[in-house]
């Protein structure tokens, strides 16, 4: 180990092995440089008179920025000697690193786990502080604002009232000024206490003049918190308030969730607008209804009326008669079949111009989902899919232990983890880290269905004659168990076709079984396959048998112990009510590369991938852990083409323009392609002299792929170290090796 100034800062701190801590202890007390250095560390860091460096600097002198990249070890090489002799130079800066240091290494050694609470109160920090920061016109308001309060009025403050502040000194009761007040406490919004609202935008166009009709903002900032806080807030201020124009807000709004009929104040002959409409112009009659709630008395019937001049008197007449026939028929269809709902819902009349929708639209069949079991596991990462809720970063959850699973469920076992599920039918099943499944519907012989996506799966059974039916895109083959405890493994690999579009469903499996103990058949219609005397294995795709051995991953654990501690990290900071693809994000940005790849290969099983596509751009993260994300994108696309369209879009949100060719790289290529009319292979060794990084990145990596060399190219060097190894590239393209290595 070399003595740099890194390394007597990680000495100093112990936080080396014990085995380099004695090693170095030996080399500094043989050198006296090295003995000067740790002197003059300890000097600077208990040194209490040292000034410290300017948090605005942005030289070398006192950059805060190049003090984090060098103690997070991604300063570029030609800047670590330039900023460590400076640091040996000047006490400020040599204090500032080594306090940073030991700092850090306290954080890392007693992380601290803040609750959900607080995350979502400092997630309000960047918001509040555009709040705060106001111009010194809009100080000047809030200042008159906060006298014009009640209570607020000193008498040993005589000022002289103007035109101007004639109508502002006046108390009010603006719920606009309140909110703009006391915005920073970041606490929820009551009706009956409007003094402590729940941190919102606020609309700074009211707010840039001194000369504001107060009722005319007390109606407008009303209305703009009616705009910005939706259907749920009213529904709180009207169980709130005692004001009765907000409870018929309230009242009015239920009646549209609900779609019962209108209240019994309104009269039979009134005319009401169709359910359509009514749905569609909600939001904008609570608005007009509040705007004139200052001076007019709100009632069913004054809504109703309002309502009813916004449409034509033949259609409101004809819309009138549907609505009616639908009140009348509501309790009813609560209690028919199917079948009769679908009648009645296709009773409705719809608006001129629209064509009327199916009933498969409006109601879709709903089968209900069968309890088939329960995950058993205790301190694992089990992430699971409601499949009836769409695909939304929301929807992904953790799923706690003892949970009951059911069929339609889509589960993903987060890499390095093991998780364990007990099915009713009697059987057991182990996914492995990396391993995506859903759970079908037991068939009408009672036999259970698995769908393996991609990984690995061990399966014992607790009972005899056990069947299960395993699929796996359009292959199936069904499993049977002929005594209790046998036990056998399945592992599924998705594989792209190289230079194939997977958009287009382009894609192969490859798959093994494993037989461990018992009799255990496998058949996929045509063929049965099972090992006489196991343990055995054999392939899936063709079924046959093969290696009387099985692989070490069945029996043996094989996650390393960095990659341990990193789950046993993300396992404590994934609680079971977060929303884990927004909590897996915030890790992705941990300072540990262990803890980000595996939230961002979480991610990736999940069908997540901004996280991973932007740090594909990242000239500071190691070459293997981009290569690792390379082909874990590569493996998501194999295993569903439908996220190809999703994966492009990172793409081109990262990369703007440049996100179509970045992500054709992510196909392969093929012999043809690359030296064929496409010269795809002149294209990518053009692109390892790219101004951009992730174009070198992806090229070189495909490169290599290809023909297993590197002509000891990094994408990570200078334009001018690496001109040198480019070269090289560019004859291996003129002697035309750049192919497939199994193509040579």
């Amino acid at each position: 180990m070399r003595l740099t100034l890194r390394t007597l800062l990680a000495y100093l701190d112990q936080v080396l092995d014990p085995a380099d801590i004695a090693d170095l202890k030996q080399r500094i007390a043989a050198s006296s440089v090295a003995q000067s250095v740790v002197d003059k560390i300890k000097s600077a860091m208990k040194d209490a008179n040292l000034l410290a460096p300017s948090p605005m600097g942005t030289d070398m002198n006192c950059d805060p920025n190049l003090t984090a990249e060098y103690l997070d070890n991604v300063m570029s090489i030609e800047l670590v000697e330039k900023f460590e002799n400076r640091c040996l130079n000047e006490s400020p800066i040599l204090g500032e690193v080594a306090d940073g240091h030991h700092v850090l290494k306290l954080v890392l050694q007693q992380p601290v786990h803040p609750s959900k609470a607080r995350r979502e109160k400092l997630h309000h920090i960047v918001d509040l502080a555009g709040v705060l920061k106001m111009a010194p016109a809009e100080a000047a308001f809030e200042q008159e604002a906060e006298e014009s309060l009640p209570g607020n009025n000193s008498k040993d403050k005589p000022e002289a009232v103007t035109s101007e502040t004639a109508e502002d000194s006046k108390p009010t009761s603006d719920p606009t000024v309140v909110m703009r007040e006391e915005r920073p406490m970041a606490e929820p919004l009551h009706a009956s206490d409007i003094k402590a609202p729940e941190p919102l935008p606020v609309d700074k166009s009211a707010l840039k003049s001194r000369n504001v009709d107060w009722r005319g903002v007390s109606i407008a900032g009303l209305g703009l918190v009616v705009i910005l806080i939706g259907l749920g807030l009213f529904s709180l201020m009207g169980s709130d308030s005692d004001d009765p124009q907000v409870a018929d807000l309230d009242t009015e709004e239920e009646v549209v969730e609900t779609e019962v009929t209108p209240s019994e104040t309104v009269e039979p002959t009134t005319e009401t607008p169709a359910e359509e409409e009514t749905t569609d112009t909600t939001t904008e009659e609570m608005i007009d209804t509040v705007e004139t709630s200052e001076t007019t008395d709100v009632s069913t019937g004054e809504i109703t009326e309002t309502a009813t001049d916004s449409t034509p008197e033949e259609a409101a007449s004809t819309e009138v008669m549907t609505a009616t026939d639908e009140t009348e028929t509501t309790e009813e269809t609560a209690e028919m079949t199917s079948t009769e709902g679908t009648d009645v819902a296709t009773t409705e009349t719809p608006e001129a111009g629209e064509t009327p929708a199916t009933p498969e639209e409006n109601t879709p069949p709903v089968i209900p989902a069968i309890e088939l079991g329960q995950y058993v596991s205790g301190q694992e990462v089990l992430l699971h899919l409601d499949p009836g809720i769409a695909e939304r970063p929301d929807t992904w959850k953790r799923l706690p232990p003892r949970s009951v699973v059911y069929s339609k469920d889509r589960l993903v076992a987060a890499p390095t983890y093991t998780c364990d599920i007990e099915l009713a039918k009697g059987l057991n099943l182990k996914l492995l880290g990396g391993t995506v499944i859903a759970l079908g519907t037991p068939t009408e012989e009672d036999k259970l269905q698995l769908e393996l996506i991609t990984g690995r799966v061990v399966m014992t059974a607790l009972k005899g004659d056990m069947q299960i039916d395993l699929k796996a895109k359009t292959q199936t083959w069904n499993i049977r168990f002929a005594e209790a405890n046998a036990k056998a493994a399945v592992e599924l690999t998705p594989i792209l076709i190289p230079g194939s579009n997977p958009d287009a469903g382009n894609t192969a499996v490859e798959g093994n079984f494993h037989v461990i103990s018992g009799n255990v058949v496998f058949n996929d219609g045509v063929t049965m396959a099972t090992v006489v005397t196991p343990p055995g294995s054999g392939t899936l795709i063709p079924l046959r048998t093969g290696s009387p051995e099985i692989p070490e991953w069945i029996e043996e654990d094989n996650v390393s112990r960095i990659d341990e501690q990193a789950g046993q990290l993300v396992e404590r900071e994934l609680q079971s009510d977060d929303s884990v693809v927004f909590r897996l994000r915030e890790l992705s940005l941990d300072r540990r590369i262990e803890v980000r790849l595996l939230a961002m290969r979480t991610l990736i099983l999940m069908g997540e991938f901004d996280a991973a596509v932007q740090a594909l751009g990242e000239e500071t993260l190691r070459p293997t852990a981009r290569s690792l994300l390379i082909e874990e994108l590569r493996a998501a696309l194999a295993f569903d083409p439908k996220v190809g369209q999703k994966m492009q879009e990172s793409f081109m949100t990262h990369y703007r323009e440049d996100g179509p060719a970045l992500y054709r790289m992510l196909w392969g290529y093929t012999k043809n392609q690359l030296t064929g009319q496409e010269n795809e292979a002149a294209r990518l060794v053009g692109y390892l002299d790219h101004n951009d990084f992730v174009f070198r990145a992806l090229s070189f990596w495909n490169l290599n792929d290809l023909t297993k060399m590197t002509f000891r190219y990094r994408p990570e060097l200078s334009a001018e170290r690496r001109g040198q190894y480019s070269a090289r590239w560019r004859d291996a393209l003129a002697n035309g090796t750049i192919v497939p290595q199994e193509n040579r």
